[in-house]
């Protein structure tokens, strides 16, 4: 069934495609296994911190990828318990460029642990309702200091306010179940659409604004979960952390853990080009360009203007199609192959209905979805009316009963009538799931009669049951 609803809270939209889950072989407390930081406590939920690309060499040396011009950046010391070691980041420079750029994946030089999110493909959204809060210029996961070639492994992201000592709203991200709450600290608990588990964590909260969360309590995406504490940098530091299953990764020992994983994951190009301490995250011009040439990197859709994010408002236009797009007897965007992305549909006078499919970041080349023109002198419609989550395409005819053709994800099949006698009202004929089954219903509304419903039954709207949904006329004049 299809639910509709209106979401006034937007922001920072995420669409995960791979994460980067590179690792090192050291020591990590009493044992030889794996080693990515000396790990962060959030609330007594332990999380690696993985630098993505910040790894020792299982293979070939990492200066045999290097071209002309270019050379690793400095190493990074580290410190796990009592060992003390230096740690190789696989990020290089180029000459007269300060930009780090991470090192191309080699299957020699590094391995991956078994990717947690593989095949996954979902979205996943900050909130804000306050339209003041915005990304904070000391957000890169990977910052540069201001002191070069100083890095700062910030494994997060921060948002906060112009004015940096204000406090706001901060809403969950997705739904899921409190996991823990403690002091100022909040983690989430979420699965994928594939039943995969991650978490979002949310720092520096005033203890008491949270306090009604109780841990194993349900949260759904929008909920309000409390207020950042002032004093000092008032900001939302907000992490993301994926679960990976531990195994032998050739002879390395890999543990069951969390990992934190960049939640912007683009962070090659800076926001000010003369500033070497701020990020941009998201490739310039072309998001498609990352999607299908780099496969180890996660991609988050973000606004690019300036780094920040507006509540309510519509990010700068993109051009979707190559060339015009329209119908002469109307336009219409709605999901009609069932992937949950609205379609372009083309209803025109002397040609078959044309549907370029959406793809997420464009619409596809346009293809023909009916073998001839397929209009009503009483409206075209597409809605919904099998349940079987793709639009079909509907004629209302003033002498002839409501046609439909069903979507069969890529064309619209032959017609068939659903009902026995025109049906349609002189103040409006509408297709939508009144009744809750997942089935659009045939609604038509009459100046001087009251509303009347005919139930989709799955191949008619029902002819012999009108039912009279209203006691009176109801209509806006």
């Amino acid at each position: 069934m299809k639910k509709f609803v209106l979401i006034f809270i937007c922001s920072l939209t995420i669409q995960y495609c791979y994460s980067q889950n590179y690792f090192v072989t050291d020591i990590e407390g009493r044992d030889q296994v794996l080693a990515i930081s000396t790990g962060s406590n959030f609330g007594g939920i332990i999380a690696a911190d993985n630098y993505n690309v910040l790894a020792t060499i299982l293979g070939d040396s990492p200066y045999t990828l290097l071209k002309p011009g270019q050379k690793l950046i400095d190493k990074v010391n580290l410190t796990m318990g009592d060992v003390n070691f230096d740690l190789q980041p696989l990020y290089l420079r180029e000459t007269g460029n300060s930009r780090m750029r991470n090192l191309p994946p080699c299957q020699k030089l590094t391995q991956f642990l078994s990717d947690p999110l593989q095949g996954e493909k979902f979205d996943l959204t900050l909130p804000f309702i306050d339209g003041r809060v915005a990304l904070s210029a000391r957000s890169a996961f990977i910052r540069l200091g201001n002191d070069c070639p100083g890095t700062d492994y910030h494994t997060a992201i921060d948002f906060d306010r112009s004015d940096i000592t204000k406090s706001f709203e901060i809403i969950a991200a997705a739904d899921g179940i409190v996991l823990r709450n403690r002091q100022q600290v909040l983690v989430l608990a979420h699965t994928t659409p594939m039943g995969k588990i991650f978490l979002t964590i949310y720092q520096h909260l005033k203890p008491d604004s949270k306090s009604k969360l109780l841990e194993g309590m349900s949260i759904k995406r929008g909920d309000r979960i409390g207020t950042l504490q002032t004093g000092g940098y008032t900001h939302l530091h907000f992490a993301v952390a994926v679960l990976v299953h531990g195994g032998l990764v050739g002879n390395v020992l890999v543990p069951e853990r969390y990992y934190l994983i960049d939640p912007l994951g683009v962070y090659e190009e800076r926001k000010n080009s003369n500033d070497i301490t701020l990020y941009n995250y998201l490739p310039k011009n072309n998001i498609g360009y990352r999607l299908s040439g780099v496969k180890a990197i996660n991609v988050f859709r973000t606004n690019p203007i300036n780094g920040s994010f507006f509540v309510g408002s519509f990010m700068p236009q993109e051009n979707w199609t190559s060339t015009p797009f329209f119908g002469d007897k109307g336009t219409y965007f709605t999901d009609v192959d069932g992937d949950q992305k609205a379609d372009a549909i083309a209803v025109n006078q002397a040609q078959p209905i044309k549907v370029c499919q959406s793809n997420g970041l464009s619409f596809d080349a346009s293809s023909f979805w009916t073998d001839i023109p397929y209009l009503g002198d009483k409206g075209n419609y597409f809605a919904d009316v099998t349940g079987d989550g793709m639009d079909d395409a509907i004629v209302v005819l003033q002498n002839n009963p409501v046609v439909v053709r069903r979507s069969d994800q890529d064309r619209f099949t032959s017609n068939e009538n659903w009902t026995n006698i025109p049906y349609f009202g002189d103040k409006g004929t509408y297709f939508a799931d009144v009744t809750g089954d997942g089935k659009s219903d045939a609604i038509v509304v009459r100046e001087n009669h009251r509303v009347v419903v005919r139930r989709s039954h799955l191949q008619v709207m029902v002819s012999n049951l009108n039912e009279e949904w209203t006691d009176i006329p109801f209509f806006w004049k």
